[in-house]
């Protein structure tokens, strides 16, 4: 109960930064579209027509930003944020993505819902499909990581080595529920792709 309430008061701290790089990533967007509107970008110019592939380069681009842009804004309304965190259905919020709430139960860590109770949404769409979840876990790790490290060393004068261990006991502490919040965000980011499932 303790750590759920940690979760809650800590999305107050990070929907602001996940706002500010949503931000970012759309002033960069921009200036890609704007370097690709005046054919500057990968190829260059072959006197007034652009070289070839230039469409094809402009197209991967745009496309790849576009992807990640949208995925960021998925995950920068507070609702989704707040619904990740909680572990609840990323469609309607009612309902636990998880059959026991309690991730540090770990007999049962990753036992899901095939769909949500409430809105009928298909958690499970296809085998394997948690795979992508790996790399989400990955950067929430490392971002947990890098803060955790950050304020223990600079705010609170903590000693380097004293912070590393800091950082692994949270992590071996944290793991069943990142491992589940990894879950989350991922089918978030699926089902706002996908409104069909």
């Amino acid at each position: 109960m303790v750590c759920l309430r940690l979760i809650e008061v800590s999305q107050l701290f990070i929907a602001p930064f996940i706002d500010l790089l949503v931000a970012l990533l759309d002033a960069f967007f921009q200036v890609i579209v704007l370097i690709g509107s005046n054919e500057w970008l990968c190829t260059g110019r072959q006197g007034d027509q652009p070289a070839p592939g230039y469409q094809a380069c402009v197209h991967m681009v745009t496309n790849d930003w576009f992807t990640i842009k949208v995925f960021l804004q998925i995950m920068s309304s507070r609702t989704q944020l707040n619904r990740a965190l909680r572990l609840k259905c990323p469609r309607c919020g009612e309902s636990d993505l998880f059959k026991d709430p309690n991730p540090f139960n770990l007999g049962h860590l990753s036992e899901m819902h095939r769909q949500c109770p409430h809105c009928k949404l298909k958690i499970e769409p296809e085998t394997g499909f948690y795979y992508g979840a790996m790399w989400i876990s990955y950067a929430i790790g490392v971002f947990a990581s890098l803060i955790l490290i950050g304020l223990l060393i600079l705010a609170f004068h903590v000693d380097t080595l004293w912070a590393f261990i800091a950082v692994v006991v949270f992590h071996i502490v944290f793991s069943p529920y990142l491992f589940r919040l990894a879950r989350a965000v991922w089918l978030s980011f699926y089902v706002h792709q996908h409104r069909d499932i």
